[in-house]
């Protein structure tokens, strides 16, 4: 493959002799999720599509240690990345605790809700059911990170919190684009008020998010101590799992 303008420009200075070309560089293993925010145009990358290998939620797509047999390692979705990124752009990794809350499976929302010829999510093949679930993801994550308010309020905690994401989305931005190795979705690179994005804004955003997503289930088991929850996702939205995101900016660090 052809290498790109970035890959070719190498690491460049800008005029204040700080590097303004970067790479992250990567592997990933199962099913935890990388996305790339470009700070320019406000692009949001999904930088792990193949995290996810089936519609099997027990199967991780990948392990580390013993697994297989004669000790060895699941490798199946082990991928080494190199991602052209610039001076001050965002990368947030999370686990599938986080990522499965933008699920639109998770929120109750059938497939033909999202134009597919399907009405539950197992009677499509794979590949569809991915495709569709990861676009949504990202038009998920632009208006969470970027317009916000076009979300429902909740009152949870003594003060007022965006709750699960509507059905049908009204912000006016372009279509998700869908390439080899990566899905793009194209929107604005600054906050609803103007503000650019940050770590904290990010990771706040998103784990606000997956709480409030989850209360109604959160609230049923506690008020329920000894059942066990249905499977009802229009009821109970959501997926409660292990829910870590670490996210920082492309930059030089203080030495």
């Amino acid at each position: 493959m052809d290498p790109t303008p970035e890959q070719e420009a190498g690491l460049q200075q800008g005029e204040s002799g700080e590097v303004e070309n970067w790479a992250f560089v990567f592997g990933n293993l199962g099913d935890c999720k990388a996305f790339h925010v470009s700070k320019i145009t406000g692009q949001i990358t999904d930088i792990t599509p193949e995290a996810r290998v089936s519609n099997d939620a027990k199967d991780c797509g990948g392990r580390l240690g013993p697994y297989l047999d004669g000790g060895q390692p699941d490798l199946r979705n082990f991928r080494l990345r190199f991602i052209p990124c610039r001076k001050g752009d965002l990368i947030f990794v999370c686990s599938d605790g986080v990522h499965d809350n933008f699920d639109p499976e998770h929120l109750g929302i059938s497939p033909r809700e999202l134009g597919a010829d399907a009405d539950e999510w197992g009677q499509l093949p794979w590949t569809e059911s991915e495709s569709i679930k990861s676009l949504y993801r990202l038009r998920m994550l632009h208006v969470l990170l970027y317009c916000p308010e076009k979300l429902p309020e909740s009152q949870k905690g003594g003060h007022r919190v965006k709750s699960v994401m509507p059905r049908k989305f009204t912000n006016r931005v372009e279509s998700p684009r869908k390439e080899e190795g990566a899905i793009h979705y194209y929107g604005s690179g600054t906050l609803s008020m103007g503000v650019p994005l940050s770590p904290a804004t990010v990771t706040n955003r998103l784990l606000d998010f997956c709480e409030t997503t989850n209360d109604k289930a959160i609230r049923w088991m506690q008020e329920h101590p000894s059942q066990k929850l249905p499977v009802d996702y229009e009821k109970f939205p959501g997926k409660m799992d292990h829910a870590t995101c670490l996210s920082f900016f492309v930059g030089a660090r203080p030495s």
